[in-house]
Order: C-alpha cells, then structure tokens, then sequence
C-alpha cells in the first residue's frame, strides 16, 4: 500500500487485481488513473451490490466510515518518453471479521459483511474491469470532466473537518476545496494550505465534525 502499509489479502476471499495501461495522454492526467478505478470499484458495489460507497481521498473506498476497497498506481517511465501504469485494487468480497487481522476489525469491512450474502467474486470483477474501461476512456478522451465531476461527488468532503498526516506530522483543517488534477485546500487557522495525494499520508475526517 501507500508509504509501505501493507495489505492483508485472506486467500479465496477477495479481489486482487492489477491492470496495466499505457496512457496516450499527457502526464497531468496520470493522476485521473486513481480515481477511475476508485470510481470503477465505487460503481460495481452500487450496481452489484446495492451498497453506497464513498470515496477517501486520495485512494479508498468506504462503506459507511469502514474500508472495503483500496486503489495503489504506479506509473513508470520507458523509453522515448512511452508510459506505463500498474493500476493496482483489491475489493474485500467474502471475508468475515474473524477474517481479518484483529487490528483492521474495526477499520475494514466486506461485502459478506454489508450484504449478507456470499458475494460472486467472478461477477464483481467482470463489472469492475468493465466499469474501469468505461473511466480509462473518460479519462483519455477529450474532456476527462465527467470523471473530475463523479469522483468528487464521491468523495463529498468539501466543508468537513479533518485530521491528516505529512511527514509524520498530524494537522486539522476545514477542507475548501478538493480537485482531481488540482489537489486538496485545507485552511488551518487562517492559513490555506494546497497538498497533493502524494504528500499526504493519512486523511480522515475528524470525529464529530
């Protein structure tokens, strides 16, 4: 996971998948890769499922204030300037608390756990692959606004209060302003503060706010 977290992934229980993709746009876009699959995975669990994901920027999905599905990119650099993107997800399908590690109980939810029901692995794939192409090309098209628009409704923390963390050090703000290729504005008093995904290494909104 981000700044090394690691993932616990119980075999025969989720969803662990990696595609690769090879832009055709220009480097500003890349950041967009996240939040298509976020948005891809957020769009199987609403149409599949019947839940009611929403995102955490910059890279999780939630159900409620759990975690059920996180997204990890990586963009490498090849010759002649080509690109190459790992977009890396995992969706937790079948999986019980007594499933995952003791510390993420309270933190991590399923599918199984939300709906009740023993999810079909197979068919929540086929509809997150689809739902992805759907945004890659939104994303590579001629105006990625579409993907701009879904992936900030979802993420709907525009005027809460949170709590982050950079370079290990936690901070409160009121978030102002979110953007996909823009990043996140936090006013911490009376200071506005502009950070991108990639300095910022936890973000939650603050309890009771």
């Amino acid at each position: 996971g981000r700044h090394g977290r690691v993932w616990a992934s119980a075999p025969g229980l989720g969803i662990w998948c990696s595609v690769i993709v090879r832009p055709d746009w220009s480097r500003a876009r890349d950041v967009g890769l996240t939040a298509a699959a976020a948005c891809a995975m957020a769009d199987v669990l609403e149409g599949e499922a019947g839940l009611h994901p929403r995102l955490r920027w910059p890279n999780d999905v939630l159900i409620g204030e759990k975690k059920i599905s996180g997204v990890l990119v990586d963009v490498t650099e090849g010759t002649e300037g080509s690109r190459a993107a790992i977009v890396g997800a995992g969706l937790n399908c079948g999986h019980r608390a007594s499933d995952f590690p003791p510390e993420l109980r309270g933190e991590a939810t399923s599918v199984r756990r939300e709906t009740r029901r023993v999810p079909d692995r197979a068919r929540l794939a086929r509809g997150y692959l689809s739902a992805l192409d759907h945004w890659l090309e939104v994303l590579g098209g001629p105006d990625p606004s579409a993907l701009a628009a879904a992936w900030r409704e979802r993420i709907g923390i525009v005027g809460q209060r949170v709590i982050y963390r950079v370079a290990g050090e936690e901070h409160r703000g009121l978030v102002e302003e979110v953007g996909l290729f823009t990043g996140l504005v936090v006013s911490e008093e009376g200071r506005r503060r502009a950070m991108r995904a990639e300095h910022v290494e936890w973000l939650a909104v603050e309890p009771g706010k």
